[in-house]
């Protein structure tokens, strides 16, 4: 897949009428990795799967919808290149929490919603168990719906579930 001179691509972007939709890929210390966005925000994140071949068509199929006013309109939002630089810097070893970057959520449940929101507060070097994470999210009982919003988090990273254990602080 080519690359224009700035380096980013993989997929097309396009302005809208209604705001700004793309997604891109680029490279960071542990792979390739893709980032979709709308007029909300971040709305998808792609850790690295395997090369970036594969990462491109993953991060594009989540994004193939979206239309395009023109193939020629290659500008890359402000905030994309931001999130974008503080990615490849988190996953470079500068921790960052992320916690501001916009994301668009609105396709999540509302319980997930306020996980997200919750765990978004927890910052870099900290971790909390999916019954604490419940509690904060205003459910202490459902820990293990905490469990399904971390498996089906569109933006890992920028929502860090692998800030969340087990309860013993363990990893399953």
């Amino acid at each position: 897949m080519s690359r224009d001179s700035r380096g980013w691509g993989g997929c097309s972007y396009a302005r809208l009428v209604d705001g700004t939709r793309g997604c891109t890929v680029f490279d960071t210390a542990i792979g390739p990795c893709g980032i979709a966005w709308n007029e909300h925000g971040v709305d998808r994140v792609q850790l690295p799967d395997g090369d970036r071949k594969t990462t491109t068509a993953r991060i594009r199929s989540f994004a193939a919808s979206r239309p395009e006013l023109s193939s020629t309109s290659r500008r890359i939002p402000s905030f994309v290149r931001d999130a974008t630089r503080r990615l490849k810097a988190h996953l470079g070893g500068r921790l960052d929490a992320l916690a501001d970057v916009p994301v668009d959520l609105r396709s999540a449940t509302p319980f997930a919603t306020a996980v997200y929101d919750a765990l978004r507060r927890t910052a870099p070097g900290e971790v909390l168990s999916y019954g604490e994470l419940a509690h904060a999210a205003g459910r202490p009982k459902a820990a293990r719906a905490v469990g399904r919003a971390m498996a089906t988090n569109p933006v890992p990273l920028l929502v860090p579930c692998h800030r969340v254990l087990a309860s013993d602080r363990s990893l399953h």
